[in-house]
């Protein structure tokens, strides 16, 4: 007997030039499935595993679609997954060398980010696609003294929409709803789980919000949003610029700049973000800036989000034994960040 692990996904990019062609969102746009082969096992023996899970050389194309990616050109994919899940659920058996050999698949659907994957899932106003909590809960501390388990599933949210749906076949929305909708904005458009989990846009938005959070307490600001109209805009985009110059005379790193492309992107690249977050050295220059005051909450929490970061994108296999003990670092991770900011943002 064999075991196949997979991870598959589908992903959309934009903004393609194509010579003579007329420009519009269905020549410009791409979206393209791809699938990964990630572990070969025959009786818990690990055959083959993949050097590099999340290299584009890796994954292979299953679609390639013109148009942006949209709920409704994504519809494609139910389709898919439905044969996804048929493969699964029956092994193949293959002739080896004279010897039968039962394959079995598995395949799980991770490699796609939050905007595709609420598409698809029909989850666009929930706060989490892998749990129910809601956004006042995932910022009381006391919420996670409770272990957090990700009890979401496909089968759930289509439950939940046959109790919701109008005769329109829609679901009605309106404020203040979600402890009745959970966030569920349409019937789910696949037939199989989707474990979204976005490991660079983690990094991508951990180290934008550490980097908020150096901003502000640089500046003296104690409230966390901002708006043209507040008079302490001034103070935060003059401390922003500090850490901007600190940072690339000392390392040589350019964080949040407007990238060359022109297109509303920065150049805080994953590359950058894992510097900024994972090398001591690069985080200390950062801190320096911070105000002694607090610079001490501001390097607890930089290096728990640097260790939390580094073992879920991690391309090392986690030990069984070991994910309770993961579990619980993660609980105590977010309780120690949320406590350590609530005392910087708002004091």
């Amino acid at each position: 007997t064999s075991k196949h692990y997979n991870t598959a996904g589908f992903d959309g990019s934009g903004s393609h030039n194509i010579f003579h062609q007329k420009g519009s969102a269905e020549t410009n746009n791409i979206t393209m499935g791809m699938i990964c082969p990630l572990t070969v096992k025959s009786k818990e023996r690990i055959l083959w595993k993949q050097p590099r899970p999340q290299s584009a050389n890796t994954h292979r194309p299953i679609v390639l679609q013109l148009g942006k990616e949209t709920v409704e050109s994504l519809k494609i994919y139910g389709p898919i997954t439905r044969e996804m899940a048929d493969i699964e659920e029956t092994p193949i058996n293959l002739i080896v060398k004279g010897h039968e050999v039962k394959v079995s698949v598995k395949i799980r659907i991770t490699a796609l980010d939050r905007k595709a994957a609420d598409a698809v899932t029909g989850l666009g106003g929930a706060f989490c696609d892998l749990c129910y909590m809601s956004p006042e809960e995932a910022h009381d501390v006391a919420e996670l003294e409770d272990e957090l388990t990700m009890s979401r599933t496909l089968e759930g949210t289509k439950e939940l929409v046959a109790t919701l749906v109008n005769s329109s076949g829609e679901v009605p929305t309106k404020p203040g709803d979600w402890y009745t909708r959970f966030g569920v904005m349409r019937a789910p458009t696949v037939e199989k789980e989707v474990e979204s989990t976005q490991g660079l846009h983690l990094l991508l938005r951990t180290t934008d919000w550490l980097l908020k959070l150096c901003y502000h307490e640089i500046a003296c600001v104690t409230h966390w949003s901002e708006t043209v109209s507040m008079r302490d805009l001034q103070f935060i985009k003059q401390a922003k610029s500090l850490v901007q110059s600190h940072l690339k005379d000392k390392t040589g790193l350019k964080v949040a700049f407007p990238d060359s492309a022109g297109k509303g992107g920065t150049t805080t690249s994953g590359n950058v973000c894992r510097r900024l977050l994972f090398d001591k050295e690069t985080r200390e220059i950062l801190l320096e800036l911070v105000p002694e005051r607090n610079r001490d909450k501001l390097r607890v929490i930089a290096v728990r989000l640097a260790v939390a970061l580094r073992v879920v994108s991690s391309k090392n296999e986690l030990q069984e034994e070991k994910v309770a003990e993961f579990e619980a670092f993660n609980r105590e991770t977010y309780k120690k960040i949320l406590t350590s900011a609530a005392t910087l943002l708002p004091r």
